[in-house]
Formats: C-alpha cells, structure tokens, sequence
C-alpha cells in the first residue's frame, strides 16, 4: 500500500509508476491552459481543488470541480484551461 499526497508545487509531478498505471499530480495556476491532446492509456481525472474547463479537443466541454471526475479512453482528445488554482489527480491505466 502506498499513500499519496500532492508535493503543492506548481507544474506536473509523477506519483507513481508501477508499469501498469501512473498517477501524476497538476497543480496548475489560474488561466494555464494545456492544449488539445490523447492518450494511449485510458484516463480518469479527479480535481482535489479549484475549477477547471475541461474541453473535448474541439469546441464543447464542461466545467469540473472537486466532486467530479472525467473518464477517458485511450485516443479520446481533450484540452483544459485552469479557472482557479486547481489540483487535479490523473490517472493513467
């Protein structure tokens, strides 16, 4: 077992990687946009705090907040731009 806590440290910070699945942190400042983008491993996004929109890649989206998550599969193009300080857990598996 192994308990993970976010290092608070503005950027991108890989948690784990077990060869089977990876578990990175964001912490991403108010308006840092990450643009359009897949991955080859299916996704599921969790916010711990703060807002983010969270696109498709094209033109519609959805707002998510702590409470809410996002699930993608592997290809599924996707886009994001931070609404307040945010942290987000991504899991790639």
């Amino acid at each position: 077992m192994q308990f993970l806590k976010s290092p608070g440290v503005p950027g991108k910070s890989k948690l784990v990687d077990d060869g089977k699945a990876v578990v990175v942190c964001a912490n991403l400042k108010a308006g840092a946009k990450i643009p359009a983008h897949s991955s080859p491993k299916s996704v599921l996004v969790t916010i711990v705090k703060g807002r983010v929109f969270f696109g498709d890649g094209k033109d519609g989206g959805e707002e998510i907040f702590p409470g809410k998550a996002v699930y993608m599969n592997p290809g599924d193009l996707h886009n994001l731009e931070a609404i307040e300080d945010s942290e987000l857990f991504i899991i790639h598996f």
